[in-house]
């Protein structure tokens, strides 16, 4: 399977989204515009905008809930294989390191980030 375009992504003033880094800094990976609802109605703009903020969030979300499914394996796997209080709290140690970028993610998704 082919991978996505690395990221991190952003916005443009309107509903485009596009790589920040590299020689494909000025490339569109997607331009967001309204689809008809039914028979007159389309998205408007604000929409669109909000969409293609979801969509630049994308890499930043997967990343975030990758290392947070890393995080909570290592707390079961702690919990439920060794037994042991030690273990289990060396397993939880750095979980601010993983919170802390999901956290901004989900703020950039929902357009309160960059």
């Amino acid at each position: 399977m082919k991978t996505h375009t690395a990221g991190p992504w952003y916005t443009t003033d309107g509903a485009e989204v596009c790589p920040m880094e590299g020689e494909a800094a000025h490339v569109t990976l997607a331009h967001v515009v309204g689809t008809q609802k039914g028979e007159s109605s389309w998205i408007g703009q604000e929409e669109a905008v909000a969409n293609a903020k979801l969509i630049a969030a994308a890499p930043d979300l997967l990343a975030a809930i990758q290392a947070v499914e890393k995080r909570l394996t290592a707390c079961a796997n702690a919990f439920y294989v060794s037994g042991k209080a030690s273990a289990l709290k060396a397993a939880f140690d750095g979980w601010k390191d993983d919170i802390a970028p999901a956290r901004a993610a989900i703020a950039k998704a929902l357009g309160n980030g960059v």
